[in-house]
């Protein structure tokens, strides 16, 4: 019997014929056919959680890397704690408090999730959100659609939600016509948000305003203003509204067992928001937007497939790809304007603009997988980050929205810009000699960045918290640079830049092998201990920090004293994560999958002639740390990052973000199939194994790495046994 998805086609490629061992009047060994997943994805993989373990995901539709994202927004038993609700909903909730309108995906801080409206049975006339919400019944989900039933006062009200690029369709089914109600909440935030103000105009069927209100991250420029335009269908019988200094809405009576609304929003004014709803949806049924919205996601979801592998192993790949697609998010309205970081309005001459970039997680995994599969949309989120910088004077490391929020550390804008440009993504966007003066003028107005320099790569603890985690960053991101000023033909910034990249070297301590606080007069923090969480570190510790230094792994070698013996500290670092009993409950020792400073460890081990470990390490990776459901995830899914992860490593290869370099290790799945430029880049298996002779386009492969040139339009990366 075949396993799912193992339907077998013929190796038609001469390639794989002579590197199969093929001669003339031989049958060419038949490789498995790879099956599409669009169909398999979980969207509620990672939107519960506990502890360090909440996925902040959303289940609600959205089309890929789109503006407009309807979802429930959840409450708990006892309290709404905003870190279990970044994105509004918590799966393990009881409550929905309704369906607003925006919401991130996998951060690690409450914003957006605005714009609320929600179905009524018989409304009270409270406005309280304790008091207005409702108990969460059934529900389902896939790519486009989100439905769920809600305990409304004569019974269940379904709820159905779809979405295209910046206007969506609700559905409400109620089990009687009479005292069928919508709500429409424009005070609403997300937990510890904050509602500055709004403005409601009602106009028969069609509701129009905007609200104007702070999260985590949109607090920290000012907070958004978010426009939308309402279109109800029927026409609601009776139109209550209000508005007082804490609360702006209005409540809709219908004489109707079924209401579609149809809704539209910008980020610049009602009338972007009405031309939006007009031009993406119009007067369209909920079913004609939800046909259009799964046959997109089924044609983005093509890029991926893969052959064999359990039904549990496949679902788990489809969710990580879907999950890689969610962020960043369109500001572009239709008629081609959007909001500048200069608060002014702009049109998007030549690509579409976006915002919302989760630079210090995605530089690692989410933009080298777009580098890969889809170069125009990677150039697309180049211009709008040059945009940005031409419009606010500096290229951002996290923008949300509008405006900058200064959200974590490093130069990770650096390393997004040369890992693109050096493959030839990018330059048709933007010029590469006012990228590399742009990420010049950023890096000056870095807090840290003047002692870095002067110290030759590294900074002293003596001047304030995150001098290891910041010298580990601007190291790797000044290796990235080195590489881009290259191209741009400045050699001896080239090497100023990769002499700065090894400065990290000079916090590593030999004695304990670990880096480690360094005073400015060369003394070591005292007493030391690798599994505390420093102020000297951000959001990890010296076990999880000392191996981020993948551009320089010769410097890791030079540290420990042979390649034996990092390799011995490597095996450490996962052997102790793999005995932990509760990696959520708090923050892990060692290895931690939860967060980005340490996702690329397992890879170093096939850059040090160990592949087989890194085969076995990254499998544990992905048996451990992902899964289906509410809890799979082992935390923040980081606006793509822990996805793109999964589709490398379940592919066989993995990228050093700012290098032309791919890590070869080898594939889970008996094949594995992804969009490469104009080409397919196939990974599979051939055989029973062992799988220890790797293949590129039929040539016989010794390297750890395979670079991008081999890969950029497709290839055919095999592993068989070897001779």
């Amino acid at each position: 019997m075949v396993a799912k998805g193992v339907h077998t086609a013929r190796a038609t490629a001469c390639s794989l014929i002579f590197a199969l061992g093929c001669g003339p009047g031989e049958e060419p060994l038949e490789l498995p056919a790879p099956d599409p997943i669009h169909d398999e994805v979980d969207v509620f993989v990672g939107t519960g959680g506990r502890g360090f373990g909440v996925g902040s995901t959303y289940p609600g539709p959205r089309m890929p890397f789109g503006m407009i994202q309807p979802g429930p927004d959840t409450q708990g038993e006892f309290a709404t704690i905003s870190a279990q609700h970044c994105a509004g909903y918590r799966g393990e909730d009881p409550w929905i408090t309704g369906f607003s309108q925006i919401h991130s995906h996998g951060m690690g801080t409450a914003d957006y999730g605005v714009i609320l409206l929600q179905p009524q049975q018989n409304w009270t006339g409270t406005r309280d959100e304790l008091e207005y919400r409702l108990a969460k019944g059934a529900e389902e989900g896939r790519p486009g659609y989100y439905a769920v039933e809600i305990e409304g006062d004569a019974g269940m009200i379904d709820v159905a939600l779809t979405t295209a690029d910046r206007a969506a369709v609700h559905r409400y089914t109620f089990p009687e016509a009479a005292g069928a109600g919508v709500l429409l909440d424009l005070a609403h935030t997300l937990p510890d948000g904050t509602f500055h103000d709004a403005e409601l105009t009602t106009d028969g069927a069609e509701l129009s305003g905007w609200t104007h209100f702070s999260g985590a991250y949109s607090g920290r420029h000012g907070g958004e203003q978010i426009s939308f335009v309402a279109r109800f269908d029927p026409a609601p019988t009776v139109v209550e509204s209000w508005d007082e200094e804490d609360a702006v809405g209005a409540h809709l009576s219908f004489d109707a067992t079924e209401v579609t609304v149809r809704i539209g929003i910008s980020f610049l004014d009602v009338d972007g928001a009405r031309a939006n709803l007009d031009a993406d949806v119009g007067t369209a049924s909920f079913d004609e937007v939800l046909e259009d919205a799964e046959a997109v996601w089924e044609d983005r979801l093509a890029a991926f497939a893969v052959a064999g592998g359990s039904d549990f192993d496949r679902a788990v790949y489809a969710s990580s790809a879907y999950h890689a697609l969610m962020m960043p998010t369109l500001l572009t309205d239709a008629d081609g304007r959007y909001p500048g970081f200069d608060g002014e309005a702009h049109e998007a001459d030549g690509f579409t603009y976006y915002s919302d970039f989760s630079l210090w997680d995605t530089y690692r995994t989410q933009h080298p997988l777009l580098n890969l599969m889809w170069p125009e949309i990677q150039s697309d989120f180049l211009a709008s980050l040059m945009a940005m910088h031409d419009q606010g004077g500096h290229v951002p490391q996290w923008p949300l929205g509008t405006g900058y929020t200064g959200g974590m550390i490093g130069k990770p804008e650096t390393v997004v810009f040369a890992d693109a440009l050096i493959r030839g993504v990018g330059g048709d966007a933007v010029d590469l000699d006012d990228v590399v003066e742009a990420l010049l003028i950023t890096a000056d107005q870095k807090e840290r960045h003047a002692e870095y320099v002067e110290r030759g790569g590294w900074i002293s603890m003596d001047t304030g918290g995150n001098s290891v985690s910041i010298t580990m960053e601007y190291g790797w991101a000044d290796a990235a640079f080195a590489n881009l000023v290259s191209l741009a033909g400045d050699n001896e910034l080239a090497a100023d830049l990769r002499d700065r990249s090894r400065g990290w070297r000079n916090l590593f301590d030999s004695e304990t092998g670990f880096v480690r606080p360094r005073a400015a007069d060369g003394t070591w923090l005292d007493p030391f201990d690798p599994e505390t969480h420093y102020d000297h570190f951000v959001e990890g510790n010296a076990w999880q920090y000392t191996f981020m230094a993948p551009q320089d792994v010769p410097g890791l070698v030079e540290g420990y004293g042979s390649t034996e013996a990092l390799l011995q500290r490597l095996d450490q670092f996962f052997l102790f994560a793999s005995y932990e009993e509760d990696p959520v409950a708090v923050p892990p020792m060692q290895y931690w999958h939860g967060n980005e400073p340490d996702i690329h460890s397992a890879f170093l081990f096939a850059l040090l002639g160990q592949r087989d470990q890194s085969v076995l390490w990254s499998r544990w990776v992905e048996d451990a740390h992902y899964g289906l459901g509410y809890e799979g995830l082992p935390g923040n899914e980081d606006a793509g990052t822990m996805g793109a992860w999964y589709v490398f490593s379940a592919g066989g290869l993995y990228p050093i973000a700012g290098t032309t370099d791919y890590v070869l290790t080898e594939p889970r799945f008996p094949l594995v199939r992804l969009r490469a430029g104009d080409g397919w880049l196939t990974t599979a298996k051939v055989g029973d194994g062992p799988w220890d002779q790797i293949t590129v386009d039929g040539q016989v492969w010794t390297q750890p790495i395979v670079p991008w040139s081999a890969i950029a339009n497709g290839a055919e990366i095999l592993w068989s046994t070897a001779e």
